[in-house]
């Protein structure tokens, strides 16, 4: 109807009254701009109307799993990613060792892959996955890069004497009050997190690092 009608409105282009948030702010703006996510970052660089539609006008797509033929990038990230969490998770409370000085052991390859298995079986369930036949090859090829990925991050943290000490860190809201982090240096890096563009423009940043390491060194 408000396109039919003769006034200009917002379904017409018409968005001068749609408040639009200011990515990046002059150094000392009264009201400096909100912390921005390397995400939403990547997504306006890659598409600039896909990032209106999804964060500005706050559009979702409409997911179909039953038409899926193969699963879809994100939910492939999301298997590994909440695997890698889970396992760094239990290493950081104690239900696994520390890396030792041979890297990862089997021991610590089992548990990996069982969260994987875990999760693999929760995306199954809703139907994410697409189709079993091409779920089926994906699923042993992601398994196969979970494995190799641990054989090299075994062999930089035995050549680093490095233990984990956080996963999924966000950064800069909940950095206080965690114990995982003894480190004051650690808190302050993440809590200062801002880029400054060419012209001076600072835009903070906000988000999770995946996963924090302290060296033999103290680093």
């Amino acid at each position: 109807t408000a396109r039919a009608s003769p006034a200009l409105s917002v379904y017409d282009g018409d968005l001068s009254a749609v408040a639009v948030p200011v990515i990046a702010a002059a150094p000392g703006t009264a009201s400096p701009a909100p912390p921005v996510s390397p995400t939403q970052i990547q997504a306006w660089a890659k598409c600039p109307h896909g990032y209106f539609v999804q964060y500005l006008l706050g559009v979702k797509p409409v997911e179909e799993p039953d038409r899926k033929i193969r699963i879809d990038p994100r939910e492939r990230g999301n298997v590994q990613h909440d695997a890698l969490d889970a396992f760094h998770r239990d290493v950081i409370e104690g239900r696994l060792a520390q890396p030792t000085e041979h890297g990862w052991t089997t021991a610590h390859r089992d548990a990996l892959l069982a969260h994987f298995d875990a999760g693999c079986d929760r995306a199954e369930r809703p139907g994410r996955t697409g189709r079993p036949a091409m779920w089926a090859s994906e699923r042993e090829r992601l398994r196969a890069d979970l494995v190799a990925w641990l054989e090299g991050d075994g062999e930089i943290a035995r050549s680093h004497r490095a233990t984990v000490i956080a996963s999924e860190r966000a950064f800069p809201e909940g950095v206080q009050g965690d114990a995982s982090i003894d480190d004051p240096s650690a808190e302050a890096v993440l809590r200062t997190i801002v880029l400054v563009l060419t012209d001076g423009r600072e835009v903070p940043m906000q988000g999770k690092v995946d996963r924090l390491d302290r060296r033999g060194d103290g680093t």
